[in-house]
């Protein structure tokens, strides 16, 4: 069974004549075209997809449901294969249907005329999944893009990829140091980004028509203009994510609110209000309205408690006085996690990463630590001159008031290192290993669950990361409970999850 409490999947989608969206509440609500796509009544949703007519959401059970009507389906892209589970992402086009799961695998259905419905043997890893009306694209944990059916390859060099978004035959894909890659078909500019966009945060395709969500909130639009896609709103602020119909623009911001732009010819870009709408990243109803004004005691991986007041009133309900249970509750607009890589010495030097494994053991096993350093060409003599230290992995938060704090999350003496050069990039990847410290007591409950097994009575969970587990400590996961012999961490700049074990 795959539980899962959070998403980073599309929460807004718009088809031929309607808009989608998921509400605070889990809730699917459509507007527009309501002849042919009648508001259903769907709770525990988590994302969706929409396409001519109908779509697909994606249940918090790991589950697909569609919605709308099938008039237009197209062999079969409207019925998803029988027994399908686990499913994280689901995207529709007018003739197929390709659904990813939380094994990173995927799964397409419908129309297979360009072997847009054939999955590349082998293909895992998976991490985003998008579908065009001829082809299918998938982005891989290490960040490069696969294609295949009628869309073209990807320009080489693409691997630091986030995610991926296409309809028709040109594609975006939103990279991790906040460029955008395009291409396929330019005749109205669309898959031309303007330049010095450095800073992206989020990336929509229309028909022919292209939206870019920048970190300072504000949208870029370009490529076709018949309908009014391209025509952003004056003075729009405060944007999360964009999505984008055949010829209309979402923006979700971070209060929760929806803007649209756009044809509306069949009321697809009328906004339903008022509605407040599931801000990506978040969980329902996980949407913070105020400011807070708190101050932190404790220090090391010891989960801390919280001081001060509440200088307004929250939108979801607190509970727990644990620094790691109330960061998990801010809304993405609120706060951003990063980790940094710290190797003692005189002085230390510290590095922010994007990946690294890591596997901290009960006892009678080393823990490991392993940690990839991009563009690291300028700094191989000092990492060489340090080599008799430790290293460290920290988590930092970033909040919206510019305030930082950090915990060390796992240490290790320096064991190796080795960098690795390409015609584009250059990496370096650390080693450490030490002996694992005492267990510790205590229970945590396991959150965002993607899979549970049990083999000989041992359980093995993937989940959500929670740092204030430790080995030793008894892991709650529904009705079940069990003793942490080991923690395998697994951080990449697009997924970040952990396998929580015994032997």
């Amino acid at each position: 069974m795959a539980t899962f409490t959070g998403n980073r999947y599309p929460v807004a989608s718009g088809g031929r004549d309607f808009t989608a969206a998921v509400k605070s509440d889990g809730t699917l609500v459509t507007w527009g075209d309501s002849g042919t796509v009648p508001a259903p009544s769907i709770s525990n949703v988590v994302s969706l997809s929409a396409a001519r007519s109908y779509g697909f959401v994606v249940k918090a059970d790991g589950n697909v449901e569609i919605y709308g009507s099938s008039v237009y389906s197209y062999l079969g892209a409207d019925t998803p294969p029988s027994g399908l589970s686990g499913v994280v992402m689901v995207d529709s086009s007018d003739r197929h249907s390709i659904a990813l799961k939380s094994d990173g695998t995927v799964v397409c259905w419908g129309d297979d005329s360009y072997n847009q419905s054939t999955v590349p043997s082998g293909l895992s890893g998976v991490v985003y999944v998008a579908a065009s009306e001829y082809g299918s694209l998938a982005v891989k944990s290490d960040g490069t893009v696969t294609a295949w059916g009628g869309i073209s390859n990807p320009p080489s060099g693409i691997n630091s990829a986030i995610t991926v978004s296409t309809i028709t035959d040109f594609v975006l894909v939103l990279n991790s140091d906040g460029t955008v890659t395009a291409w396929g078909n330019d005749y109205n500019g669309q898959a031309t980004v303007p330049g010095g966009v450095t800073s992206a945060t989020s990336v929509a395709a229309g028909y022919s028509h292209s939206l870019i969500a920048l970190a300072d909130g504000t949208v870029l639009a370009f490529g076709n203009n018949e309908n009014g896609g391209t025509d952003v709103p004056s003075g729009l602020s405060n944007v999360v994510a964009v999505y984008a119909g055949t010829s209309t623009s979402i923006a979700i911001k971070s209060d929760g609110s929806v803007v649209m732009w756009g044809e509306n010819g069949s009321g697809e870009s009328t906004v339903p209000s008022p509605m407040e709408f599931l801000v990506p990243g978040s969980e329902p109803p996980g949407k913070m309205l105020a400011t807070l004004d708190l101050t932190f005691s404790g220090t090391g991986t010891h989960d801390p408690t919280i001081s001060g007041d509440l200088s307004a009133g929250l939108d979801f309900a607190f509970s727990g006085n644990g620094f790691a249970d109330w960061v998990s509750g801010l809304a993405s607009s609120q706060v951003q996690e990063f980790y940094t890589l710290t190797i003692t010495g005189s002085p230390d030097l510290v590095v922010k990463i994007s990946s690294w494994q890591a596997t901290a053991n009960a006892s009678g096993r080393a823990d490991f630590i392993q940690a990839v350093i991009p563009a690291a060409s300028d700094l191989i003599n000092e990492i060489d001159a340090r080599k008799s230290g430790e290293i460290l992995i920290k988590r930092g938060f970033l909040f919206s008031d510019g305030s930082e704090r950090s915990d060390i999350l796992i240490r290790a003496s320096f064991d190796s290192f080795r960098y690795d050069r390409g015609p584009r990039n250059f990496t370096c990847t650390l080693s450490g290993r030490k002996p694992s410290e005492s267990p510790q007591n205590g229970e945590r409950t396991l959150k965002q669950v993607r899979s549970i097994s049990v083999t000989d009575g041992k359980f093995r969970v993937r989940a959500g990361v929670d740092h204030f587990l430790k080995p030793g400590m008894v892991a709650l996961v529904g009705s079940d409970s069990f003793s942490v012999d080991y923690i395998n961490y697994y951080v990449t700049q697009s997924d970040r999850f952990y396998e929580v074990g015994q032997r």
